[in-house]
């Protein structure tokens, strides 16, 4: 790989405009390194600790009276649920937090209300939280075989109610016509921003040549309001797995320590543009199917969309030709995501294994058509994977275009946001300090959330707009 990392290094004038915002600042010798804000789904705000910030900075408290020592938010932002463990890490408390009120629960219902923690989807809105169970109210369903029912329980209440639901037919994902199912088959349960629930599947074709989504939007009582159906193809090529967040993963192998998916949901992922309900799907092709937990040699991406409908809008086919990208990966070592980013939508691609990869693409969201496409090299002249955490790229002190960069740290959405945008090249290339900084970012339809901390002096988030 010949390509050099950020033209725009050599940047390093100060940029101030009207399109930049200050949403939050606090400066003393407090341990703010590696701080972030958390984007709220509809892109439109922050959280930070316990406070929402819009992007004018506007400040909204959640509550008073807690301390957010492990806090999450609804898919659709209106609830919170934190675990406040000031009074004691043994029996801490667990609790909601709804439009400013403070709602307990007792331990014993936390095992039962099925609320993880780690994953970027969750089970709950501001009245009620959801579950696929099996008939004796088990979580583990052989969806094969069980009768599958939805469980509702009331957050405010905590009474629950128990509704049989309609399984899909299998025959439009089991059969001579369809790949084999290796690990686990498995529906998903999604709960969306506007607080209503669908019931999500994926077929996949023997030849990996033809994928369907299924989207069935369910009633609080488990009844069927309506089925939309995606139907991907792309041809001469098959769709391949990625690590995206749409599946479910285990430990295997040799002292159980190896990642693999277990199901295929992980063939694509979509988002959701809260806005006007258009649905954008994504994921990886190759030329040669590659089976689940299997290696596969990507050619490129793809993006789907189709509005609320399920009327398809249009459809961006990718090739990436680049030797480590085309060459064989264990597919769930390559991290995948799709990002709203002001009119536009980006695309990015991270390889942590044998050959590191890591791209991204930015895709008109009227036309489909690729704005820009761009590979990322990180080696012993920019930057390297930081020892304690692979998803952070270290600066090299020996980088002479940013020597004051030299005890700076990014994520890589940082990276991509470096890259792509100037004015945050500017930015950050004006920064100058002897502690440790580092830098992070999200993406919206309102612009590019910077994080920025520095070792005990401040952290700092900016909305740039543009």
């Amino acid at each position: 790989m010949k390509r050099i990392l950020f033209s725009l290094c050599l940047i390093s004038c100060l940029y101030v405009s009207a399109q930049t915002t200050t949403i939050f600042e606090v400066k003393d010798n407090k341990q703010y390194l590696y701080y972030k804000s958390t984007l709220l789904p509809n892109g439109n705000s922050v959280l930070i600790w316990k406070d929402i910030y819009d992007v004018n900075g506007n400040k909204k408290p959640l509550s008073d009276g807690f301390k957010p020592d492990m806090l999450i938010h609804a898919n659709s932002e209106n609830s919170f649920f934190n675990v406040d463990q000031s009074k004691s890490k043994f029996n801490p408390q667990y609790m909601y937090i709804i439009d400013g009120k403070i709602i307990e629960i007792n331990k014993s219902e936390v095992k039962d209300s099925n609320i993880l923690f780690f994953e970027k989807k969750h089970n709950f809105t501001s009245k009620y939280e959801y579950n696929l169970v099996d008939k004796k109210g088990n979580f583990k369903i052989d969806f094969l075989k069980d009768d599958i029912y939805l469980s509702v329980k009331d957050i405010l209440t905590r009474k629950k109610n128990t509704y049989k639901i309609e399984k899909p037919n299998l025959d439009n994902y089991i059969g001579s016509g369809f790949i084999n199912i290796k690990e686990e088959f498995r529906f998903d349960l999604v709960v969306n921003y506007d607080e209503t629930i669908d019931l999500v599947s994926k077929s996949i074709s023997k030849d990996y040549l033809n994928t369907i989504l299924y989207k069935t939007r369910l009633s609080n009582e488990g009844k069927k309001v309506n089925n939309l159906v995606y139907n991907l193809k792309i041809p001469n090529h098959v769709f391949l797995y990625s690590k995206n967040d749409a599946g479910k993963y285990n430990y295997g192998g040799y002292d159980n320590d190896f990642l693999h998916f277990s199901d295929d949901l992980s063939i694509n992922n979509y988002i959701e543009d809260v806005n006007n309900g258009d649905i954008y799907i994504y994921g990886l092709f190759g030329d040669e199917s590659g089976k689940l937990n299997t290696m596969a040699n990507p050619k490129g991406f793809y993006i789907f969309k189709f509005d609320k409908s399920g009327n398809k809008i249009w459809e961006s086919i990718n090739n990436i030709n680049d030797s480590d990208f085309n060459k064989g990966h264990v597919m769930n070592t390559i991290f995948v995501d799709l990002f709203q980013l002001n009119n536009n939508v980006c695309f990015t691609i991270r390889i942590n294994g044998l050959k590191d990869f890591f791209n991204y693409s930015i895709v008109d969201k009227v036309s489909g058509k690729t704005v820009k496409t761009q590979a990322l090299e990180f080696n012993e002249t920019f930057a390297h994977l930081n020892d304690v955490n692979n998803n952070y790229f270290d600066i090299n002190s020996s980088f002479k275009n940013l020597k004051q960069l030299k005890n700076t740290t990014f994520d890589f959405n940082g990276v991509v946001a470096f890259n792509l945008n100037s004015k945050i090249a500017a930015y950050i290339s004006s920064k100058n300090s002897s502690n440790k900084m580092f830098f992070s970012a999200e993406f919206s339809d309102k612009g590019i959330w910077l994080n920025e901390s520095v070792e005990n002096e401040y952290f700092k988030v900016t909305l740039f707009k543009d």
